[in-house]
């Protein structure tokens, strides 16, 4: 695997390291910027592989919605879960995703736009498979429900839907004003347990964030 190929690198770093030590600052000198050098390409590496593997959560529809005094968000967003993810889900592995869901008003400071932030929501989703009939869970830390259903798909389906979220009280908002939302959901790879974790921070196929959506509301100035 990629993550015992790195240990294995950082070990052998460590060791010459420490056999050059007192043996000339020239040489540790280079080897300092070998070092520096393979990680940072590593770094390039990691971030586009992050930016093709953002592409595995994808928000198809986002829209707002008013309803019982509120506005309220619609969202629907698609997964493309690698063999290796769905492997650990079937070995009862919980996987955590985070929504996160920001409510921006739009002004203007000396000039310049300055975005303030009205609302600001963030909560976790645990999916995992329970029992010997294999059945999927959707534990939602936000209003502490539990869903079962019978395939994968199905659970990935509800996961990736927001149905008439509330986010405000449409008091507390302006008429006429101009307000955006912003949107995201990601595989939370720091609520993997420890032997993942190292493998999660290296392969790309971990790194699943659908990035920041956007949609702008206009607020209707004669809303009641």
């Amino acid at each position: 695997m990629k993550s015992q190929r790195l240990i294995a690198l950082f070990d052998g770093f460590y060791f010459f390291d420490r056999a050059l030590i007192g043996g000339g600052k020239f040489i540790k000198s280079v080897f300092n910027l070998i070092k520096i050098m393979w990680l940072m390409g590593g770094m390039l590496v990691s971030y586009s592989s992050l930016s093709l593997a953002s592409q595995a959560i994808q928000f198809s529809s986002v829209k707002e919605t008013f309803q019982n005094q509120q506005l309220a968000l619609n969202a629907v967003a698609d997964f493309k879960l690698s063999k290796a993810i769905m492997s650990a889900i079937h070995h009862e592995i919980h996987i955590f995703f985070k929504t996160e869901i920001l409510l921006l008003e739009e002004g203007r400071v000396l000039g310049t736009q300055v975005d303030r932030v009205r609302q600001s929501i963030e909560y976790h989703t645990e999916l995992y498979a329970s029992g010997v009939n294999r059945r999927y869970v959707l534990h939602n830390h936000r209003n502490h429900k539990l869903q079962t259903f019978q395939t994968l798909e199905a659970a990935l389906q509800t996961l990736g839907t927001l149905q008439a979220l509330p986010i405000i009280d449409l008091s507390e908002l302006h008429s006429g004003k101009t307000y955006r939302f912003k949107v995201r959901l990601f595989l939370d790879k720091w609520k993997l347990p420890a032997p993942l974790l190292i493998d999660a921070l290296f392969e790309p196929y971990w790194q699943l964030d659908s990035g920041w959506v956007e949609r702008e509301i206009k607020m209707p100035k004669n809303r009641m």
